[in-house]
């Protein structure tokens, strides 16, 4: 009996040092996340429209954006604020990104993979 226990801790011991080598090498990985998905419950149809329109892989600047949509430019700046302060409380890190200099939105495809997206060939 004690032999039988003696092995089912040593194969306990191997499994939990299985898991953790492989969950060191799954966070080195990106994660992958659906913006259209329903854990974003705090998003709104016009945050939906936003991340839809940004899944196409294009920047977008805050103007472009809101004569896509009809809506007007201040609103479409105020919801990519909301996109990205909701994204760093559930993600750690927003989802989206603001490039100063082309002033332009897009993904945050460094950080995130991004279920639906429209790659460029």
């Amino acid at each position: 009996m004690s032999s039988e226990v003696s092995k089912l801790k040593e194969r306990v011991t191997r499994l939990e040092r299985w898991r953790r080598r492989v969950s060191e090498e799954l966070a080195i990985l990106p994660e992958t996340i659906d913006p259209l998905g329903k854990q974003w419950k705090h998003f709104d149809v016009l945050d939906r429209d936003i991340l839809e329109l940004l899944l196409s892989d294009t920047p977008y600047s805050t103007v472009e954006i809101g004569n896509k949509l009809r809506v007007h430019r201040t609103k479409v700046w105020r919801r990519m604020k909301k996109i990205k302060r909701v994204s760093e409380k559930i993600k750690g890190n927003s989802i989206i990104v603001f490039n100063p200099s082309t002033k332009q939105w897009s993904l945050n495809t460094e950080e995130f993979e991004f279920k639906g997206l429209e790659t460029k060939q």
